[in-house]
């Protein structure tokens, strides 16, 4: 059934290893941080403020603080979905990043279309999911 998986002891399920997830939330939230604080995250508020001047866009704190709160409690589920499929390599923990990205892009699209928000938001928005939930998915197969 696959290796070790980070939070399981050999023979047990959902005996989780805290600290692998804390460092998969740092990494998705560094992730967040570079992605959003270059050319997307300016282009994102460009996108979300559309009358307001470049020099005025400002990325509003509490974004961080809801960004923090979210991968604090989805990436513990993640995980603990990670060690019940036990994926063998981390090409299929990449994988299944990728599906739960899709899943989640699925979700949110309703929420823009509804509330009339540019579609280059969403794919944005949904591109840094991606792009994080395919690297953690990775970084959780591969280091038990």
């Amino acid at each position: 059934r696959g290796r070790p998986f980070p939070f399981r002891r050999e023979g047990t399920i959902g005996t989780m290893n805290v600290f692998m997830v804390i460092v998969a939330i740092l990494i998705y939230q560094l992730l967040g941080a570079l992605y959003y604080g270059s050319y997307a995250g300016t282009l994102f508020l460009s996108l979300a403020h559309p009358g307001k001047k470049q020099s005025d866009l400002k990325p509003d704190p509490k974004a961080f603080v809801a960004a923090l709160m979210g991968t604090s409690m989805f990436m513990p589920v993640y995980a603990f979905f990670l060690e019940i499929v036990a994926p063998p390599k981390m090409w299929y923990g990449a994988a299944w990043g990728l599906c739960f990205a899709l899943l989640n892009a699925g979700l949110n699209a309703p929420h823009g279309w509804f509330e009339e928000r540019p579609f280059g938001l969403y794919l944005i928005h949904e591109g840094y999911h991606a792009l994080g939930l395919v690297i953690t998915g990775a970084f959780l197969v591969s280091f038990p």
